[in-house]
Order: C-alpha cells, then structure tokens, then sequence
C-alpha cells in the first residue's frame, strides 16, 4: 500500500510539475504573440513613400558592367532620364525587361536610359546577357544607400527625371500597356510642357 502510495503521489508531483511548466510556457507564448503583433501593426501601418514629383534624386555610386566605379549623377543634360531599377532574382523585373527594352529601342535618341540592377555584378553580367539588355545597366549591390535614396519599397522602378535629376513620374511593378504609353509620351514631351 505505501508503494501505491508513493506512485501515485510521485505521479501527482509530475503531474504538478508539468502543469507548471506548460502554464509559464503559455504565458510566454501570450507575451510573444502580443509583441509580435504590435511589430506587424507598425510594419502595417507605416506609410509607404515613394519619390514624388519634384523630388531631386541624389548621386549613387555604381559599378558599370566592365567592372569601372561610376558615379551616377543627373544634372544638366541635353536629355531627360529613365532609371530601370530591377534585381536578377525577381519575376516581376524579368517581365518588364521586354517593354523597358522596347521603350529604349523606339525612343532611343530622346532620353538618357540607366538599368541600375540590385544585385552583384557578376549576377548582373549573366541577367544582361542571358535577356540580351541592350540599354546601359549597371550594379548597385556596394552601395547600401540606394533603397533610402530613392525610396525603393519593392522592385521594378522605373523612374523618369528632367534633364537637371528631378523626379516627374515614377512607375512601380510591371508596367502595363497603358503606362509603357504613358512614358513614350513623357519622353518625347519637352520640360517646358510638363512642368
């Protein structure tokens, strides 16, 4: 009888114990969770920016496709500018590179057109030459400050600046029909128009 005794009353401390430990666990959890939803709140919540027209888009160091370091910089050209912002590893700027490609083929001579690719050089090497790129891209992957300075949010951009580096019009995502329309049109229309 003392045996049952001692089994029942060891299985009763275990019992205890287990209770105890799956009931701090539990309130940990709870903890957790609210901390986790009150970071997803504030991811939510935040208010996406993007450039806007008007804003001036600060130089960039960059790495041109034969491995020379350039300073991106737009100001005072005979040109407007068309930035193609896009990264080896996503569908959505794989999609555009036909269209960006048809932009700068049937409006070659009037804009400046810059593919500035996210990634590493050597990614953004094979991505020009496996899609055939024709418009001058080049490899931003050293310089940590691009997404601050212009406001990347999510990839493809595509960016239109006056000849002097300010923003007129921004496109982000794959460019539809309508929009690759919209921005012959802006290419082709003079400064003077649209500001």
């Amino acid at each position: 009888m003392k045996l049952l005794t001692k089994q029942v009353t060891a299985l009763q401390v275990v019992f205890v114990l287990l209770m105890l430990f799956l009931g701090i666990e539990d309130v940990v959890l709870v903890l957790q969770n609210r901390n986790l939803k009150e970071k997803i709140n504030q991811l939510t919540n935040r208010k996406i920016e993007l450039l806007t027209p008007g804003d001036r888009v600060e130089d960039v160091r960059a790495v041109s496709l034969n491995g020379d370091e350039v300073r991106l910089s737009y100001s005072d050209s005979a040109k407007k500018y068309l930035l193609l912002v896009f990264s080896t590893t996503c569908p959505h700027c794989e999609k555009n590179i036909p269209i960006w490609s048809e932009i700068t083929r049937d409006n070659q001579d009037k804009c400046n057109y810059v593919g500035i690719s996210t990634s590493s050089l050597e990614d953004t090497r094979k991505f020009v030459s496996m899609k055939s790129i024709s418009f001058p891209t080049v490899s931003v992957a050293n310089d940590t400050s691009l997404g601050r300075k212009y406001k990347i949010v999510g990839l493809p951009l595509t960016i239109l600046l006056t000849r002097l580096g300010v923003v007129e019009k921004v496109w982000m995502g794959e460019l539809t029909i309508g929009q690759k329309k919209e921005i012959a049109q802006l290419i082709g229309q003079s400064e003077l128009l649209v500001n």
